[in-house]
């Protein structure tokens, strides 16, 4: 998993660089994953890169651990997470949905607890 979140970060300010009128402030981070300066590619590659890598993770975790809940929320993260790069904001909808489970999925495996 530490893998695909350093390779996510390190591409993401690549992507952000070949993307000149791209502004943190100003931009959603999914405007990253169309247009034409090239950066698509780069940024669609890295998160689902990043989603194969947290499934991977996923079973590790499971193994260590034995929480259901813990496996479940990480691996609607690390699924959703390759479906954002595969389904840009070229697809509204499912980019919309895919990228609220993304981000349901972390916040339940953060606050998962051991006891």
């Amino acid at each position: 998993m530490f893998v695909g979140v350093a390779q996510f970060l390190v591409f993401l300010v690549v992507a952000e660089a070949l993307y000149p009128p791209y502004s943190v402030s100003d931009n959603f981070i999914s405007d990253l994953g169309v247009g034409p300066s090239g950066q698509a590619g780069v940024f669609n590659t890295s998160i689902v890169l990043l989603g194969l890598f947290v499934v991977l993770g996923v079973y590790y975790l499971h193994r260590l651990f034995h929480r259901w809940e813990l496996t479940i929320f990480l691996l609607l993260a690390g699924v959703d997470a390759i479906l954002v790069g595969i389904f840009t904001e070229h697809f509204p909808a499912i980019h919309v949905a895919v990228s609220f489970l993304t981000f349901l999925g972390v916040g339940g495996a953060r606050s998962w607890r051991t006891a």
